[in-house]
């Protein structure tokens, strides 16, 4: 009896740690999100600075615009998915201290 008992907490310490895992992975992929859409809103400014003097200017600019915006709408959206993990990872972290 006490051997299957010490085979569930093992599988269930090894449940915990692919949680973790997985959250860390997330938090990765986050951070990759948000490093893509810096870029977007370089993009953004490039192009209202690239076509600042010539015939297409205004159509750049608001197009630049956009890009910004969606740049930035990214980042928000990633940073909101990242405190959505971040909380479950406390949860997860108070899971595991608490089966100590």
């Amino acid at each position: 009896m006490k051997k299957r008992g010490r085979l569930e907490g093992f599988a269930e310490e090894q449940t915990l740690l692919s949680k973790e895992r997985t959250l860390l992975s997330k938090e990765r992929t986050v951070l990759t999100e948000i490093t893509v859409f810096i870029a977007v809103i370089a993009l953004g400014f490039g192009l209202i600075r690239f076509f600042e003097h010539s015939q297409y200017e205004a159509l750049m600019a608001y197009l630049g615009i956009f890009v910004i915006l969606f740049g930035v709408l990214g980042i928000l959206l990633s940073i909101r998915g990242y405190r959505k993990y971040a909380d479950e990872a406390g949860s997860l972290e108070r899971s595991i201290n608490n089966s100590d």
